[in-house]
């Protein structure tokens, strides 16, 4: 299924497999997520494109670091964009919705 991009749409949800053995991954972007997305650089949009499209295909992937948050986050989990950003996001309805998006201030 072909992708759409967070800057031109408000919600949206999209799915990606990586073979037909490997069930899909369901994205939501919450409202929150694509306004912060809208305010980044566009190469680092286009970063955060390439990782949530990594993400869809296989979160288990070391590159993506993702881990399990702690705190008032402790519901949510984490995986890098790059060294410096991250991408929130938690569980609901066999989905991963994406919460938030930016440097390690989102984890305040």
């Amino acid at each position: 299924m072909q992708r759409e991009n967070p800057r031109s749409k408000e919600i949206f949800t999209t799915s990606q497999s990586v073979s037909d053995n490997q069930p899909m991954i369901h994205i939501a972007y919450k409202p929150t997520f694509i306004r912060e997305y809208r305010k980044l650089p566009k190469m680092l949009q286009e970063e955060a494109d390439e990782k949530i499209a990594l993400f869809a295909r296989d979160p288990r992937l070391p590159s993506l670091r993702m881990h399990k948050l702690k705190g008032k986050h402790r519901d949510c989990w984490s995986f890098s964009v790059n060294y410096s950003h991250r991408i929130i996001f938690h569980f609901e309805n066999k989905k991963a919705v994406l919460l938030d998006i930016g440097d390690h201030s989102v984890y305040e």
